[in-house]
């Protein structure tokens, strides 16, 4: 197990190269040039190319490229064109805020999904069927970000139970902090919920035809104890597949939701950089977020051999 985890791990390096690559010829691609952003609208020749040389734009791409994997390589990952500050820094700063988020988020959506996909399968081709089935279509269909403009109406302005907006850390007040989170992580984890119930749905409807459950059945094992010690925990590995997916896609794509709360978390940052052209920024947060990927597949992997043993690893 440890070899291929040694191996999954040496495999990323050239995932990562290429998709640096990626990112760093794309951001030259975007429409703008980030000396004029931060310049203003009628900067000078002379000011451009004095920006230009101090942020070594002026050099030719290869090795703007070299220069910062060189960096990257080092553990600097550089200071941001725009505001002078160190984005390492920034990121710690702010990747809490995100984490938490995803967490949050990952909780809301397993907690509402699963036991609701045991249900619609146990209950199949009935009315309690049809209706998650029909809600969890529903929720697929709403965009995150509109879902969480909605919860912010009825939840924040109309009824004001929760902040519409802002965070409060965990440290200063953790009911705050909750609050002010759970707005978010609603928006997010119900819209991942909708995915996450149809994959357990399936995945029990197709265990639910196996021998061994027909086994247990016929030695008078009760439902609860069929559901939980045997379709349920066979059922499993594709949820798995499903949650861990989401969870990146929560990580990479929270973008507009901690936009419309005011989040200061790493998804405000990278509009901010799209907005300024800040090149350093937004390269190293979507290699960030390629990393979180690659390393929650790799966990996923990991927990497919003890949820089965037949797909252990030597």
């Amino acid at each position: 197990m440890l070899r291929y985890i040694r191996n999954r791990f040496i495999a990323m390096i050239p995932v990562l190269v290429g998709m640096s690559m990626l990112v760093f010829v794309t951001m030259r691609l975007i429409p703008g040039d980030a000396a004029v952003v931060f310049l203003g609208t009628k900067p000078t020749p002379e000011a451009i190319a004095a920006f230009r040389e101090k942020a070594g734009l002026d050099k030719p791409m290869y090795l703007q490229y070299f220069d910062w994997i060189g960096r990257l390589a080092k553990g600097d990952l550089g200071i941001s064109l725009t505001t002078g500050s160190d984005i390492g820094t920034e990121l710690a700063t702010r990747l809490p805020i995100t984490a938490e988020l995803t967490l949050l988020s990952m909780l809301v959506a397993v907690v509402v999904a699963v036991p609701l996909g045991v249900i619609a399968a146990i209950r199949h081709n009935s009315i309690v069927d049809l209706g998650l089935t029909s809600l969890g279509m529903i929720g697929l269909s709403l965009p995150n970000f509109w879902l969480g403009t909605l919860l912010v109406y009825f939840f924040a302005i109309k009824n004001p139970w929760f902040p519409p907006g802002g965070y409060i850390p965990f440290s200063e007040d953790p009911i705050g902090n909750l609050k002010s989170m759970a707005l978010p992580a609603l928006s997010l984890g119900l819209v991942s919920a909708s995915v996450i119930m149809r994959m357990t749905r399936s995945s029990m409807l197709e265990v639910v035809r196996q021998d061994y459950v027909r086994t247990a059945q016929a030695k008078g094992l009760g439902q609860r104890a069929v559901i939980t010690g045997h379709l349920l925990k066979n059922a499993l590995i594709p949820v798995i597949t499903v949650i861990g997916m989401e969870f990146g896609y929560i990580f990479g794509g929270a973008f507009l939701v901690e936009a419309v709360f005011y989040l200061p978390g790493i998804a405000t940052y990278a509009l901010l950089a799209i907005n300024q052209r800040d090149y350093p920024v937004l390269q190293t947060i979507v290699l960030l977020v390629t990393l979180v990927f690659m390393l929650i597949n790799l966990l996923v992997d990991v927990l497919y051999t003890y949820l089965d043993p037949r797909l252990r690893i030597g």
